[in-house]
């Protein structure tokens, strides 16, 4: 029986379609790379000029055998050690003058990227503590509560986005000299009360995301490259939220957003998770209870060594920590809870290996407006679960916190700012064990909140930008070692 043209022309446009579904076929998800994460300490976490060739080691999740770590952008001869830690060869060249490098980790496709940036320093060893000098940025709006620093324009000198209050993210490109270029400012939602900096289309350039706590949104700024941005596009979220963190979560090669939330009423703790699409688009959030009744702050990382991201969420509601164990699709498991021996305000937090286990450990400022307050470390188990805690007197208030070798004698040191002190204050680590000396306070002239690590200047020291939500027009703090 003869067919008929359009029957034809069906079956020829059919075998169009499937040839091009082979064709577009992705790889099986176990072949696809995740994008790395990685996590202080890097080891050595500092490093003299004019050395000879080392090894450096990074930890992390999302490592593969083909992941491949960068200095200053510059791909290392690296060896996957286990898989949370890979090592990297650094050529004698590399540090032969004063300088920080910017470490990151990446993994080729099919799926892939760039992970987050760490910073080592590359300084005259060592001095005993960090002085510093101060200056304030002047920017075009007031109330700054939140800041990330990272090089946006590929320049190789850090610049700074911060938020205001006035909803608005502003950049500031830096000079390399602990200088700046006037802010470019572009709107965002009502009520931003964090950012990050990540490549959430994977060109190669790096994106800005802002959380808008008054209408429940993420606005998302495509990155040209050259320091300046695309106008926002906005993703609904959830209600109040508050922490916003940038990884893998599903392992496809496409960088997520994990939101935390505090819904009310009733008083219920949340996160919120947008995957992403890999060209800079998100999906709706789907929403993952902490077992809490509000979410101060969150991070997130492997605790349990399983090589898929987890995350934990602070409630000081329930004086507790919630470990949500991720499942590797981008959900999460039943909350486990940690409790804290005392009532706290937790208000950031950071995963750090402290005692060079292979364990993931936790760092979170605790504590507003009590007679002591400081910063809890949470040793983990590699279970997911800290087995044990450490409190560090720090001052009142501590806000934003930050790690790194600040005096170049290898041993990581904290960085946290107090509201009422009014100060920024450097704890320096101390040899052999987990502990920090008492911390070293410089003042900030008015409240601090948020704080971002940064070479400004490329002396090889470490630098500190600070939010100053109460300091009008003059809203960055610049501390720059001497």
């Amino acid at each position: 029986m003869a067919k008929s043209a359009s029957h034809l022309v069906f079956i020829c446009a059919l075998a169009v379609a499937m040839a091009k579904s082979a064709t577009a076929q992705v790889a099986p998800p176990s072949l696809i790379n995740p994008v790395p994460l990685i996590y202080q300490p890097l080891m050595p976490t500092s490093v003299s000029p004019g050395g000879q060739e080392f090894k450096l080691n990074v930890i992390g999740t999302g490592l593969t055998a083909s992941s491949v770590v960068n200095w200053n952008g510059v791909a290392l001869p690296s060896t996957l050690v286990n898989r949370s830690s890979i090592s990297a060869v650094v050529a004698a060249g590399l540090v032969a003058s004063a300088g920080t490098a910017s470490i990151t980790v990446s993994n080729p496709p099919p799926g892939g990227g760039t992970s987050n940036v760490e910073y080592l320093p590359v300084a005259n060893t060592p001095f005993f503590a960090p002085t510093f000098s101060r200056a304030y940025l002047t920017t075009p709006y007031a109330g700054v509560c939140a800041l990330v620093v990272t090089d946006f324009n590929a320049d190789g000198h850090p610049d700074i986005a911060a938020i205001s209050s006035f909803n608005f993210v502003f950049v500031l490109v830096g000079n390399g000299d602990g200088t700046f270029q006037p802010a470019a400012n572009y709107p965002v939602g009502n009520g931003p009360n964090s950012v990050v900096a990540a490549d959430f289309n994977g060109d190669g350039t790096l994106d800005l995301a802002v959380v808008n706590g008054s209408d429940g949104t993420v606005s998302v700024l495509l990155g040209n490259g050259d320091g300046t941005f695309a106008p926002q596009k906005k993703y609904a979220a959830g209600s109040s939220p508050g922490t916003l963190l940038a990884a893998d979560v599903n392992g496809d090669g496409k960088l997520d957003l994990i939101v935390s939330l505090a819904p009310a009423p009733p008083p219920k703790g949340m996160i919120s998770v947008l995957l992403g699409n890999g060209d800079g688009t998100f999906e709706k959030g789907a929403h993952y209870d902490t077992g809490g009744e509000n979410v101060d702050t969150m991070t997130a990382g492997d605790f349990n060594n399983d090589g898929i991201v987890d995350v934990v969420a602070f409630d000081h509601n329930i004086d507790s920590a919630s470990v949500l164990l991720g499942i590797g699709e981008g959900g999460f498991g039943a909350p486990a809870f940690f409790k804290f021996p005392a009532q706290a305000v937790f208000e950031s937090a950071l995963p750090i290996d402290f005692n060079g286990d292979g364990n993931l450990d936790l760092a979170v400022t605790w504590g507003w407006s009590r007679p002591q307050a400081g910063i809890f470390v949470m040793l983990g188990n590699g279970n997911g679960a800290f087995p044990s805690i450490h409190n560090f007197i720090s001052g009142f208030s501590p806000m934003g916190l930050g790690a790194g070798d600040f005096n170049a004698d290898g041993v990581l040191d904290l960085a946290v700012t107090d509201w009422n002190a009014e100060d920024f204050a450097v704890l320096l680590g101390e040899h052999q064990d987990t502990g920090f000396d008492p911390p070293l306070g410089y003042s900030t002239g008015t409240t601090p909140e948020g704080l971002a690590l940064g070479d400004f200047n490329g002396d090889g020291k470490l630098d500190a930008a600070i939010a100053l939500p109460n300091g009008g027009y003059s809203s960055i703090a610049i501390f720059l070692q001497q």
